[in-house]
């Protein structure tokens, strides 16, 4: 990683900072005037009266005087503030940062909140750490992989570093390209020239099994094996992120569920008996019968190729694929970690690390992703 303190104006040049943002005379005013991100953030032309506003004890009054310094849009330079105006007709180019702020209001809960200067850095996607204004705050600058996208980008971002850094953002500021930045001056100020963008992007989470009444992880029938296979089949349409039986997917959800089931080896007569209890009066007894046999006629060659295991399946202690929980980066743990890129997500596995090393020589069980533990334990789980 390269990063540097006690930064010039003029090391910044040709670097991912040698851009330029619309400054602005203080927070109400909405002619823009450019200037260069790097000379902005570099400046301590301001810093005098900073530090006298640190010195205000009263929150309101030092908000008031703060508003009153110039700010920057850090998200792009913009034709000017106008309210009347869109943010397409406001843009004129986008910067390529996203800006985070974290304040202590929100974070009360962490013990580690004095030296986030010197525990974000370890995020590698973040290029630039300063101290806010009145000085108990932090203000991040992070590339993003598409500007245009940059309120997903801002959503993913706050979910992330609070999953896994258990950090609050300010989420009033960072997700607009008009948002401002007020001015503020860190003499040891955290640059890295080569921070990698941030590329995830927030998505809705679809509704599993929405607009029925069934419950899909309930066995309803002396013979368990079909009621089993439904919930594993359930469960894999939750971990793929797929949307399940709803209005307009029920064609989908049964091809699915049918075709599992028949590679499980399930009777097709006891799939469309446990597939009833799908009927609603939109999707008769009759629909539902012919899709389940058009894919059994389908998939006759696959019957039974993945056989249905009674001691791998039980109702009550189903096997699932392997379950991880965040990675809270605690202080203790920096040390191990030493820095890490927010796009790949970080996980802990529940099992011991000697189990891991011995099915993949030795990996790291703090740097697995999800495609990883699928394929360590491939020959324990059987995947579909």
């Amino acid at each position: 990683m390269h990063y540097l303190h006690f930064m010039h104006y003029t090391n910044l040049k040709n670097t991912i900072f040698d851009v330029e943002v619309s400054a602005f005379k203080n927070c109400y005013d909405t002619e823009s005037n450019p200037v260069n991100l790097a000379l902005w953030l570099t400046s301590n032309k301001y810093e005098i009266k900073q530090n006298e506003i640190r010195t205000i004890t009263d929150k309101k009054e030092r908000d008031k005087i703060k508003t009153q310094l110039p700010a920057i849009s850090p998200s792009a330079l913009l034709v000017n503030r106008d309210k009347d105006l869109n943010n397409a007709e406001k843009l004129i180019r986008y910067s390529g940062f996203m800006q985070i702020d974290i304040d202590f209001k929100d974070n009360v809960h962490l013990s580690d909140y004095n030296v986030l200067m010197t525990t974000l850095p370890l995020i590698q996607n973040i290029a630039y750490c300063g101290r806010s204004v009145s000085g108990t705050g932090y203000f991040c600058l992070v590339p993003i992989s598409n500007p245009e996208k940059l309120h997903n980008h801002f959503k993913k971002f706050n979910e992330l570093i609070y999953t896994y850094y258990n950090i609050k953002l300010d989420t009033s500021k960072g997700s607009n390209i008009t948002d401002l930045r007020i001015y503020s001056y860190s003499a040891d100020a955290y640059f890295n020239i080569n921070a990698i963008p941030f590329n995830q992007l927030w998505k809705p989470k679809p509704v599993i099994n929405k607009n029925i009444t069934y419950k899909p992880f309930t066995s309803y029938y002396t013979n368990d094996k079909f009621s089993i296979v439904l919930e594993r089949h359930n469960q894999k349409q939750i971990d793929n992120n797929q949307i399940g039986y709803t209005k307009g997917n029920q064609n989908n959800y049964l091809k699915s569920l049918a075709s599992y089931c028949s590679v499980k080896g399930i009777d097709i007569n006891e799939t469309i008996t446990g597939c009833h209890q799908f009927i609603n009066q939109d999707y008769t007894a009759k629909r539902i019968e012919e899709i389940i046999q058009s894919v059994y006629n389908v998939c006759k060659v696959d019957f039974n190729s993945k056989p249905f295991k009674e001691t791998e399946y039980k109702s009550d202690t189903i096997k699932k694929i392997v379950k991880t929980k965040p990675l809270y980066l605690e202080p203790q743990r920096y040390k191990h970690l030493k820095t890490i890129d927010l796009n790949i997500v970080l996980f802990e596995k529940k099992e011991s690390a000697e189990s891991v090393k011995s099915a993949k020589g030795g990996i790291d069980n703090f740097c697995l992703t999800p495609e990883q533990v699928n394929e360590i334990w491939s020959n324990e789980i059987e995947n579909y």
